[in-house]
């Protein structure tokens, strides 16, 4: 990569690159959370990152038993009803969510750092590629998905038929998993030099993490709004 390089004048530091693209992603999200279409087909949840308590309890296949009990024990503590504490985790959580999907970074890192031990690359380069690899993922997430489902839903529900049968959770999830693979694909061909067969492998197993990835920031992001609220 140029930035990896030394050939930095003419690119934004990944950094500021990543904040910036997360507030393009933050204000995408408003401004479809407020469409009418959406808000009567729940089916498509483009909010990958801030995850309200009713999906923290019931959509959740990892640790929802142990998220019920902390729920519980929260409101036995503060006394509240369970309408009151869902207001205030939903609007922190909202909050928390901006300002601490920063942690994904590291985790990415952490892993092109254990995959590629033999390149023997500083810490701070597998900062610098996961940082692309977020940056890309929220413009993906948050811009270019929602710029292809929702015509699309239209189309379809034009036509009369169900785009809910159709367009899913699972087959989106599918989608974006073969996206993430292709664009790590090349992404790491071009950062670690890496062979062409082990740059297929490693896409593969990231892009296939992926979403588990980001239920751990969901679950950290749980832990931190419960104590928050």
């Amino acid at each position: 990569m140029d930035y990896l390089a030394g050939r930095r004048v003419r690119w934004v530091s990944p950094l500021r690159l990543f904040v910036f693209v997360s507030i393009v992603y933050f204000i995408s999200l408003s401004l479809l959370h407020h469409l009418p279409y959406l808000q009567k087909s729940p089916t498509i949840q483009f909010n990958t990152f801030a995850t309200p308590l009713a999906t923290q309890l019931h959509g959740n296949d990892f640790y929802p038993a142990y998220a019920t009990r902390k729920v519980a024990h929260k409101m036995r503590q503060d006394g509240v009803s369970y309408a009151q504490l869902e207001q205030h985790y939903d609007e922190k959580t909202s909050v928390l969510s901006k300002t601490t999907v920063f942690v994904l970074i590291p985790v990415i890192a952490v892993l092109l750092g254990a995959l590629f031990l033999r390149k023997r690359r500083y810490f701070a380069e597998h900062l610098i590629i996961a940082t692309h690899f977020w940056a890309f993922a929220l413009v993906l997430i948050g811009i270019l998905l929602p710029g292809v489902l929702l015509p699309a839903m239209y189309l379809l529900d034009a036509a009369g038929l169900k785009s809910t049968g159709i367009i899913n959770d699972v087959s989106v999830s599918y989608v974006l998993q073969l996206v993430f693979a292709g664009y790590l694909y090349f992404m790491l061909r071009r950062a670690y030099s890496a062979s062409a067969w082990y740059s297929a492998v490693v896409s593969l197993m990231i892009a296939w993490s992926f979403f588990f990835i980001v239920w751990l920031f969901r679950y950290f992001l749980f832990e931190i709004t419960l104590l928050a609220v």
